[in-house]
């Protein structure tokens, strides 16, 4: 593994048992993401992409293969990995700064430290007025900026995002992308970015790698010819057009394999 590899994925298997037997959800999943990168993992509905996210998280062991860190194996959920769902994960009794900093307060960071960091993060994000607020008092896209102020809050290694602009509209998510963009630019985050979005993932990621229909396995690595920083004005070009139009090609096939077995057809 090279000094610049962070994550490090190795034959990563997994295996469901069911009532009609065993279902293989991943097969021989390989994958590596470099410091600094940010990867958005795509595939057909129901392929396992949110399996693999949570075997890359720790919060789920893999039948066979592993996930090292830093050259260290992932065994559990750990610090260094900082994890935003798709669903609002903010707890509702809490202000917007005390679910920031949540994750230090339970880590018994001392109250100083707390708050500095608390404050620097409340602004990459653009919350600024917003302390004392409460989650019901949020729109979802600026819940969704506190569940990410709180994953970077320990300074995580990797970011690793599940949908986490699923249940915005498309303006929303597009702008609010753009907005984690420039957060990612700012902190230097490694992240990777599980969507079903072409468009978010040709916006937002330096790779992307599209997974097979289940029994799910790398079908395709696409480099992003489009340099940082990219804007959600990037829309508009035929440069975009062409980056969504190369996912689009690697993951229709496997999107109708997908639709095929899940509709019963031949």
């Amino acid at each position: 593994m090279t000094d610049d590899v962070l994550l490090d994925v190795r034959h990563v298997r997994q295996v469901y048992s069911s009532q009609a037997g065993p279902v293989t959800a991943l097969d021989d999943i390989d994958l590596t993401v470099r410091r600094g990168e940010f990867v958005a993992v795509c595939g057909p509905s129901g392929c396992g992409k949110t399996t693999l996210l949570e075997i890359l998280s720790g919060l789920r062991t893999p039948t066979q293969g592993e996930v090292r860190l830093g050259g260290e194996r992932v065994i559990g959920p750990s610090r260094e990995i900082g994890i935003v769902f798709q669903e609002d994960s903010t707890f509702p009794w809490r202000t917007v700064e005390s679910n920031v900093g949540f994750g230090l307060e339970v880590m018994g960071e001392p109250r100083r430290v707390r708050d500095e960091r608390v404050a620097e993060l409340i602004r990459t994000v653009g919350l600024q007025g917003f302390e004392s607020a409460y989650p019901a008092q949020l729109s979802g896209g600026m819940r969704q900026r506190v569940s990410i102020a709180r994953g970077l809050a320990p300074r995580p290694s990797i970011m690793v995002m599940d949908e986490p602009f699923g249940a915005l509209d498309e303006q929303t998510r597009l702008l609010l992308g753009g907005e984690l963009l420039r957060i990612v630019d700012e902190t230097q985050a490694t992240v990777v970015l599980v969507t079903h979005s072409i468009q978010e993932a040709a916006l937002l990621a330096d790779r992307i790698v599209v997974l097979s229909a289940r029994p799910a396995r790398v079908h395709t690595v696409i480099r992003n010819p489009l340099p940082r920083p990219r804007t959600p004005s990037l829309l508009a070009t035929s440069e975009f057009a062409e980056v969504s139009r190369e996912i689009w090609a690697s993951l229709e096939e496997q999107a109708q394999l997908a639709y095929d077995l899940g509709s019963g057809a031949a």
